[in-house]
């Protein structure tokens, strides 16, 4: 029985080891594409397939919608987008292994195109060659992003739904160095807001600022949400106390809209309260001090005056 279970574990090893691989990778580019359009306009170009795989790949484009909730792109599975009868591109191509090709399309935006945003993931699908009904595959795609504004009557709209230091709170015993800012675009276009937060002492004396989303990196599509990133452009010293306000100001949109929010916090650094508490305490020392002499002062004064009384009243 050892002697069967032992040939049947190295028979296993050797299809392991001697049964050919296969692999199935597909890479495409570029990630993304952005194109800002008149209804009407047309728009041309290449898109990159490389076939990364150890057998023949025959690829078929497919196009689906997507949204995004707090930066996390959401693919609306078996959901045509606008887009499939705007794109004009080869319905399939075929790669030998490792073999690359430039794919060219069209975008025609038609007349009458609603204005506003139009996204879209143009998915290069794969399966083995050779695989037939009924057999099981392994399907591979990679995507390429679509950003399409379409000009005319655009609705840009939005609002800050959270703005606080990163865990919240109003105490603090360290001055916050991070700031969460969660941005909702509501209206029918993406936006890519910029802006900053500038914290404020109790005197109105800028004590820190933070740049937020620079340089627009971070786009919101319509009707979602996403967290800006925040990065520190002059820190405040590692020691606080007393009441601030971070004051934060975003810009969005063509018409450079804006949006203002603030947020009140106090820090106690446990450093600043020893310090005063040792002031105090030299203080009240120095003061206990002062009186303890003036006292004793008082009662020599008063010493002084009786024993010249009582000399007086001798003489």
């Amino acid at each position: 029985m050892k002697k069967f279970f032992a040939s049947a574990v190295f028979g296993l090893l050797a299809l392991a080891v001697f049964l050919p691989k296969t692999s199935f990778a597909i890479t495409v580019g570029p990630d993304k594409l952005e194109y800002t359009l008149a209804p009407g306009a047309t728009v041309t170009g290449t898109l990159f397939v490389l076939n990364e795989g150890t057998t023949p790949q025959t690829l078929t484009p497919s196009f689906e919608t997507f949204t995004e909730t707090n930066g996390t792109k959401q693919f609306s599975a078996g959901t045509p987008s606008d887009l499939t009868n705007w794109f004009v591109l080869p319905s399939s191509t075929t790669l030998a292994a490792g073999e690359s090709e430039n794919i060219p399309f069209t975008l025609n935006v038609p007349q009458g195109a609603p204005a506003g945003g139009h996204f879209a993931v143009i998915w290069w699908n794969t399966a083995p060659a050779g695989a037939g009904m009924g057999d099981t595959s392994i399907v591979t795609r990679a995507g390429v992003l679509v950003y399409l504004n379409v000009t005319g009557q655009i609705d840009e709209a939005a609002s800050v739904t959270h703005f606080a230091p990163t865990g919240g709170g109003h105490l603090f015993d360290f001055f916050p160095t991070n700031f969460d800012i969660t941005f909702s675009d509501t209206g029918n276009d993406y936006l890519q807001p910029v802006g900053n937060i500038v914290i404020k002492d109790m005197f109105g004396l800028t004590d820190a600022t933070f740049s937020v989303n620079k340089d627009g990196g971070e786009q919101i599509l319509p009707q979602s949400a996403k967290d800006l990133p925040v990065t520190v452009e002059s820190p405040s010293g590692a020691f606080g106390f007393g009441v601030y306000r971070a004051e934060l100001a975003l810009h969005y949109g063509q018409t450079n809209q804006e949006i203002d929010d603030s947020y009140t916090f106090v820090v106690i650094t446990w450093q600043v309260v020893l310090l005063i508490l040792i002031v105090l305490l030299l203080v009240l020392f120095g003061i206990a001090r002062g009186v303890r002499k003036y006292n004793q002062w008082v009662i020599r004064k008063a010493t002084a005056g009786l024993k010249v009384r009582d000399e007086e009243e001798r003489e």
